[in-house]
């Protein structure tokens, strides 16, 4: 299986393994598990509601009832020491048999929790059974324990209780074969960890010579990741910053200053390099790496292909790698830590083999492995975040790839809307026997499509929203008791499921809602969408970067650093390097133009000149060029125009509903196809960053406007949010993101020292002198202020002969 990946280097097993920590939530999260997977926190209370559940149970039990009880013992097994803890909710040892009890708060009736999720809390009180005899050596060996499982429904109130009745060998016993699991695996893990560790001491640098300042900027990051402090590197094209980053991080895990690298990328093509890199490193496999996809894009039942998707669902559309899920994960997890590489390949030949999801394979993977390479979304989103990352903090290094670009997206990981439309659709979409959910999505619709188009403050968006949402969550709860997995959604319409995923952010985002937040109403007929919009998430990124050990950003464009540093939430002294061009200066030829006004007044006007401009550009030197637009309408107007004076020249168009398929498409004319061609594309979107048009995929970039966002009351409110915290708020939500979109889509056109090629900034507002000031300290540009100026630059550049 996964022959391309070479076995890793024996390593003679450890006759005596350091002494270990372990909570009692990790023993059983791992090795209490059985049946079929499932979500745990999904529709659930959020944290703060269960803490007030269980304070108020607490509270409620008299002396001799104490609560949470602290209960830790150090444990032989097998000869390994293990540090065994945890905090009992309630304890009564007033009586002949003492009380273990666990609380559990939920938002529908105690008596409707699912079997598969009942098991793993009555293992928890099982383990704290074991705990406490083993702490308390006077205890009766006859004398048998009493565990109450005590379900809380925060929405009615009411308690459901369930006894057992364990007897304090059988206790120990259970806890010790739980340990005995744990223990089996976590050594395999450190024996591959060990051997990762002695081949990354050793590791050298893959190349004879360091690039310009490379070397020095590698030693920062080794220091700063000893030293527990976030660095910023800006390295523009090929100055090799993934290797910069990569390399000495691997290094301080040689020696021991970190447990695990998280690669963290903003796209799927910086993941690509990530995982090239690697090999480039570890050629042999002695490294053990995981790369962990989007759900979308790695599970069969969520194919596209109807073959597929029917390969692992039943008739009632189910998913059967999911049933007996935690049953056959041991196994395929065991041949998992065989292989080096945990690529995509890799992981579906295991789950296939194993008949086990492979998404769901690569997240109980995670904690693992000494790289992992995944999505930014996996640290930083509040509903996606894996909770092993909330263990054994500082204990990882981040590395931030592309990481300008984590702000946009953490603004919409910590936004949210409810749109009457789609929840009408998911409530159509249900089977008759949901009568109850319907019930209570109708409402949910009713009062959405009430509301008036106006700003909404907290308070009112909390009194309006918060019991709707409450009763549509115990619904959403009831319905999902009855069938007690995970893969059932695979049979409710794509409508439905995207509508599940609304509603949970929408849940998590009222209670995150913070000064930082604002709320409105969308109007469109008689439909309404209810929107939470973050516009600083600075504040949730520093509180999540606080629990690794350091945080490594790296762009080709961090510059202003004071504002990246900012908008990532770093602190304040956070160091910033920026590594040197490796290219020849004179390779590149940056042209900015007066003589057109791209202003949306103006736009109509424009089109003859630009078109016009376009042609000189692409003619002078045939090949391939981009054109990229400050939006979808100006884009789609300048090719009607260009079409019109240039019939014959075909244009291929970025579109903003294209598939994956139809993206690559586009990439993939550039890059394999030798014809000259023409594209327009977005600024700052897909086809501007994360690409490398190397050699001659890419002759000439032609960039109009100022990249920065559109004004629309959203931008204008994010200005007003950094006036009132003493920035500026025209920098911080125009010009700053406007000046690095530029930067970003300009540096597509040089990858490597021998490229060459052309940069044309459309855009009078250029010259002003922040904006010259802040473009020219990283480029090098001329001014064109006519037509013939402009052809006369490019010509020369060419070296091409007098016309």
């Amino acid at each position: 299986m996964c022959s391309g990946n070479k076995p890793p280097p024996s390593v003679t097993a450890h006759a005596h393994y350091p002494d270990l920590n372990l909570s009692v939530t990790e023993l059983v999260s791992f090795a209490a598990r059985k049946g079929d997977l499932f979500n745990d926190d999904a529709g659930g209370p959020d944290a703060q509601q269960g803490q007030r559940g269980h304070q108020q149970i607490q509270k409620s039990r008299k002396a001799p009832w104490e609560a949470e009880i602290a209960l830790k013992d150090v444990w032989l097994v097998e000869n390994q020491r293990v540090t065994l803890g945890g905090r009992v909710d309630l304890i009564n040892r007033s009586t002949n048999t003492v009380v273990i009890e666990e609380i559990k708060t939920c938002l529908i009736p105690g008596h409707l929790i699912p079997e598969t999720r009942k098991l793993l809390h009555w293992a928890q009180l099982r383990v704290y059974a074991a705990l406490y005899v083993h702490m308390t050596p006077e205890h009766p060996e006859n004398a048998p324990l009493l565990l109450r499982l005590t379900y809380f429904d925060l929405t009615t109130q009411q308690i459901f209780q369930q006894d057992d009745d364990i007897l304090p060998q059988e206790a120990v016993e259970y806890c010790e074969s739980l340990l005995t699991v744990y223990l089996r695996w976590w050594q395999q893990v450190y024996d591959r960890r060990t051997a990762a560790r002695v081949f990354a001491r050793d590791l050298t640098f893959p190349f004879a010579h360091y690039r310009p300042l490379q070397r020095e900027t590698a030693a920062e990051v080794y220091r700063h990741i000893r030293d527990k402090k976030p660095i910023l590197i800006e390295a523009p094209t090929g100055s090799g910053k993934t290797l910069t980053a990569l390399f000495p991080a691997i290094k301080a895990f040689g020696e021991n200053w970190h447990t695990q690298t998280l690669y963290l990328t903003s796209k799927g093509s910086t993941q690509v390099q990530a995982e090239s890199t690697v090999r480039q490193l570890d050629p042999e496999g002695y490294l053990d790496t995981l790369i962990i996809q989007a759900r979308d894009k790695v599970c069969p039942c969520l194919s596209n292909d109807e073959n597929t998707r029917s390969s692992c669902t039943d008739d009632d559309g189910y998913c059967t790698r999911t049933m007996g899920f935690y049953d056959r994960l041991p196994t395929a997890r065991s041949e998992a830590l065989r292989i080096a590489k945990l690529t995509k390949l890799a992981l579906a030949e295991i789950a296939e083999t194993y008949h086990i999801c492979p998404f769901a394979l690569s997240l109980h993977l995670a904690p693992w492995l000494s790289i992992v390479v995944a999505d930014v979304n996996y640290f930083f989103d509040p509903l996606v975040r894996l909770s092993c990352f909330d263990e054994h903090t500082h204990s990882r290094v981040i590395l931030l790839d592309e990481a300008h670009n984590l702000p946009g997206r953490a603004r919409d990981m910590y936004s949210a809307e409810l749109d009457s439309a789609l929840s009408e659709g998911a409530r159509k979409s249900l089977p008759r026997n949901a009568a109850k959910l319907k019930k209570a999505i109708a409402k949910l619709v009713h009062l959405l499509r009430l509301l008036d188009e106006k700003p909404i403050n907290e308070k009112d968006l909390t009194r309006l929203m918060y019991f709707p949402l409450q009763n549509l969550l115990q619904a959403l709860q009831q319905e999902e008791a009855g069938v007690e997995i995970t893969g059932s959604t695979a049979g409710f319409s794509s409508n439905y499921r995207e509508w599940l995923k609304q509603l949970y952010r929408f849940a998590v985002m009222l209670q995150l809602f913070s000064a930082a937040h604002i709320c409105s109403v969308i109007k469109d007929g008689k439909e309404r969408g209810l929107k939470i919009r973050c516009l600083d998430a600075s504040e949730f990124l520093e509180k999540l970067q606080a629990q690794a050990r350091s945080t490594i950003a790296f762009s080709a464009t961090l510059d202003p650093f004071n504002f990246t540093r900012q908008q990532l939430g770093l602190p304040q002294k956070t160091q910033g390097y920026r590594l040197p061009p490796v290219f020849p200066e004179e390779n590149q030829c940056v042209i900015c133009t007066t003589y057109i006004t791209t202003h949306w007044r103006n736009r109509e006007e424009s089109l003859t000149p630009l078109v016009e401009l376009i042609r000189e550009v692409t003619r002078a030197k045939p090949g391939n060029y981009l054109v990229f637009f400050p939006s979808y309408a100006y884009l789609e107007m300048a090719a009607k125009a260009y079409n019109a004076a240039f019939p014959e020249t075909e244009l291929f168009l970025q579109t903003a509903a294209s598939s994956d398929t139809q993206r690559q498409k586009f990439i993939d004319r550039f890059l394999k196809d030798d014809e000259p061609k023409l594209g327009f594309a977005i600024v700052g979107g897909l086809f501007a960053e994360g690409i490398d048009y190397a050699g001659t995929a890419l002759l000439g970039a032609i960039i109009i406007g100022t990249g920065m966002p559109q004004p629309d009351d959203e931008q204008q409110q994010m200005s007003q949010y950094f006036s009132r915290c003493g920035l500026n708020g025209f920098q911080y939500a125009f010009q700053f993101p406007g000046l690095i979109r530029l930067r970003q889509t300009a540096g597509r056109v040089i990858r490597t020292e021998s490229d060459k090629g052309v940069i044309v900034f459309v855009e009078p507002r250029l010259l002003r002198a922040d904006n010259w000031n802040y473009l020219a300290t990283h480029l090098t540009m001329q001014i064109s202020e006519s037509p013939a100026q402009l052809s006369q630059q490019i010509r020369d550049f060419w070296q091409l002969p007098e016309q």
